[in-house]
């Protein structure tokens, strides 16, 4: 534990520094549900007052009053957060796709959904998609031209640990693949806007279902268009006539489970 002498002579960022770094030690016990440890920051909140600092300290003071414990994890982990924005030092934008409610490591039950990301660009864009796949319970990832696999560092930032339990197939040949999901009876749907497209909640999905998504610029290639058996689009009121494509991926994947649900529970 660092003494008071030594604290009083850090500058006022590294003095907030070791307060936030308790923060979140706290917040990561209390998440856990274990038995949290608040005497580090009782002592730094004492060494605050005694060096006069005004900033955060009634935060910390109601932290530590706090009883309830959802209360107490809530308020610890937004004053963390604050602190580092305060300082310049914000956290990085892939730690803010965490996740807090997992459950136990299993054996999941898969759909007959494919999914098909031809050249996607962003690395953040796939494996927030990779993310959406096990979360849904998606049977097949089909990654197809530039489209960053998982060799990819940010790509695994992204996906927090998903792409482990996810079937992901890479390709240059997407005709290739399309001809052999056709052959197996899959109805393959291009994600596009514009004239012709059927809104999502119009069209009726089989279980035999391949949603082909494209570029986040110029959208799915002309030749794998004409591939598709169906252009479907998310009909909208807003401005813009497009939404990002993992967003989008994720509206597509959300009516694909309401009609074709399969319970996600261990077996």
């Amino acid at each position: 534990m660092i003494t008071y002498s030594k604290f009083s002579s850090l500058k006022k960022i590294t003095k907030y520094f070791h307060v936030a770094k308790e923060l979140q030690k706290l917040s990561d016990e209390l998440a856990r549900g274990t038995d949290a440890d608040i005497d580090t920051l009782e002592q730094l909140l004492s060494y605050l007052v005694r060096s006069d600092e005004k900033g955060f300290v009634e935060d910390i003071k109601g932290i530590l009053k706090e009883k309830d414990v959802r209360k107490k994890f809530e308020s610890t982990h937004f004053l963390y957060h604050s602190i580092k924005e305060y300082f310049g030092y914000p956290e990085p934008e892939g730690k803010f796709v965490g996740t807090s409610a997992d459950r136990p490591h299993g054996k999941y039950r898969k759909n007959d959904l494919v999914v098909v990301l031809e050249n996607i660009r962003s690395a953040f864009n796939a494996g927030s998609i990779i993310r959406s796949c096990e979360c849904f319970g998606v049977g097949k990832l089909i990654l197809a031209g530039i489209t960053p696999g998982v060799e990819n560092p940010k790509v695994l930032k992204t996906a927090k640990g998903t792409e482990d339990h996810v079937t992901i197939e890479m390709t240059r040949e997407l005709s290739e693949v399309i001809s052999g999901l056709k052959k197996k009876e899959y109805i393959i749907a291009g994600a596009e806007t514009g004239k012709g497209s059927i809104g999502i909640t119009d069209f009726i999905m089989p279980e035999k279902t391949a949603f082909v998504f494209g570029n986040e610029e110029i959208g799915i290639t002309s030749d794998s268009l004409k591939l598709c058996d169906y252009i479907v689009s998310i009909k909208m009121s807003g401005m813009k006539n497009s939404l990002n494509v993992a967003s989008a991926a994720s509206v597509f994947m959300y009516e694909y489970s309401k009609t074709h649900f399969l319970r996600t529970c261990s077996e």
